[in-house]
């Protein structure tokens, strides 16, 4: 994340210059990329990960009453994320009857987690034929969508979802069908999809936090702001708050960029980073007084600091512009 953090910003400020140069071609170019990159990180934040946190907690709630869900060293190792032991100890063991329907559902989540594509689709393609159990095929179709969407076929996924939601309509699913219809640009779908999901789930920052993304590309921003606001509630860890302050600011949302910056400066974030970001948006947002005094300081503290030389050159060019106008 710090990685694609970095490489995301340094795009963003390639296009402040391309703006401030007024080489509009090359800069549409840049924002197409920029958007991409960021609907990247969105799509995948979590989607296999709820997929198989809801996969453990069905099997943690119904094995001490049902006989059929399998258990295992293969499922132990899964359920430990050991996913490479998970996938050689449920390939070699022997199940029967109902049993042997999770013992290759936990085998194909396995195999998802690990890269294995054939079989992976192999696995899932056989339990959605042949599984007895409607929770067997609820879980294979849902992890063929999980596949198909992380691998680029959305369309593929979001119909592999439908049918998941068809046989048991849960949370996950129905935020994964959000995901699917945002990438797909059914952003309509989307919306009420993750409306559907905050009405059963109401905390989750993700989720409220990709339902603002939407709103964005529906035009709406006073809500898009309304949730990310209520995103920046609930994050608590300073990488997902550096993330929300990216979008924010990217987005215009440049008060709510700083608030995110303040927040994570005390859960632990790099300092001048953070008032790096505060400073930046204070200025882009029009409120030097508040901006001049934190770059001053920053800059006196940190001369050779190449990143705060820069935002500096592109508020002055763009202070220009706006005297020229």
């Amino acid at each position: 994340m710090e990685k694609w953090l970095g490489e995301w910003e340094a795009m963003y400020k390639e296009v402040c210059e391309l703006i401030t140069k007024g080489e509009h071609n090359e800069m549409l170019t840049a924002v197409e990329q920029l958007e991409q990159q960021s609907a990247t990180l969105l799509d995948l934040w979590t989607l296999m990960d709820e997929k198989l946190i809801d996969l453990k907690q069905y099997v943690e709630t119904f094995e001490a009453h049902d006989d059929s869900v399998y258990h295992s060293i293969g499922t132990e190792c899964f359920e430990q994320n050991q996913i490479k032991r998970a996938t050689i100890c449920l390939s070699s063991e022997k199940a029967n009857g109902q049993s042997e329907e999770w013992r290759r559902l936990f085998l194909a989540y396995a195999y998802l987690m690990s890269g294995k594509k054939d079989e992976t689709v192999e696995q899932f393609i056989y339990l959605i034929q042949t599984a007895k159990q409607a929770s067997v095929k609820h879980f294979s179709y849902a992890g063929l969508g999980c596949y198909y969407t992380v691998n680029g076929q959305v369309d593929r996924g979001a119909e592999l979802f439908e049918q998941a939601k068809s046989l048991t309509p849960t949370s996950d699913v129905v935020y994964n069908l959000g995901v699917c219809y945002y990438l797909s640009g059914a952003f309509h779908l989307s919306a009420e999809h993750f409306e559907l999901y905050a009405k059963h789930v109401d905390q989750d920052a993700e989720a409220i936090c990709f339902h603002g993304l939407v709103r964005m590309k529906l035009n709406q921003s006073h809500q898009a702001r309304t949730l990310w606001t209520q995103a920046l509630s609930l994050y608590e860890q300073p990488e997902e708050l550096t993330r929300l302050a990216l979008l924010s600011e990217w987005y215009g949302h440049h008060e709510l960029a700083v608030c995110c910056y303040q927040k994570a400066l005390t859960k632990g974030a790099d300092p001048t980073q953070m008032e790096h970001g505060m400073a930046w948006n204070y200025a882009l947002g029009d409120k030097l007084q508040e901006a001049w005094p934190i770059f001053n300081r920053l800059i006196k503290e940190q001369p050779n600091n190449l990143h705060i030389k820069r935002s500096l050159y592109h508020l002055g060019r763009l202070f220009e512009e706006k005297q020229r106008t």
